[in-house]
């Protein structure tokens, strides 16, 4: 996996270096699963930042939930990083065995509600690390 650091705030220059790290590799595909992975504040930070000084002509970093043509995600799992990669269809999740469902009725049951128990064992790994960037920010 490739590793950048992305600054607060952040640049259009840095958006496109993670691009051109990945493509160096050669793990550039276009086959629709290309995106950003950054968390809520992050997401709120470049949908408010623009790509160059002059605001009204070139946009902000991220429009559309996209960020440079690639889509973007908020997840609040992601704290001090941003992952990007051209090929998520390259990340693996291996469930081993069945999926355990505990339903409760009992423990909340005077809230009306029912509560669900889910277990699942599952290993995650990548094909082509070469695809994925890890950018540390400081947000």
């Amino acid at each position: 996996m490739n590793s950048i650091t992305i600054g607060n705030p952040t640049t259009w220059a840095q958006i496109l270096a993670a691009d051109a790290t990945v493509e160096n590799l050669n793990a550039y595909a276009i086959d629709g699963s290309s995106a950003w992975l950054v968390n809520p504040n992050t997401k709120q930070s470049w949908a408010q930042t623009p790509k160059t000084s002059t605001v009204g002509t070139n946009g902000f970093l991220l429009e559309n939930n996209t960020v440079n043509g690639h889509r973007a995600f908020a997840a609040t799992e992601c704290q001090n990083v941003a992952l990007f990669s051209t090929r998520w269809s390259n990340v693996v999740v291996l469930i081993a065995g069945a999926v355990s469902v505990l339903v409760d009725p009992y423990t909340q049951a005077s809230l009306n509600q029912v509560r669900f128990v889910v277990d699942v064992l599952l290993d995650v790994t990548v094909r082509r690390p070469e695809a994925i960037c890890i950018a540390t920010t400081s947000f």
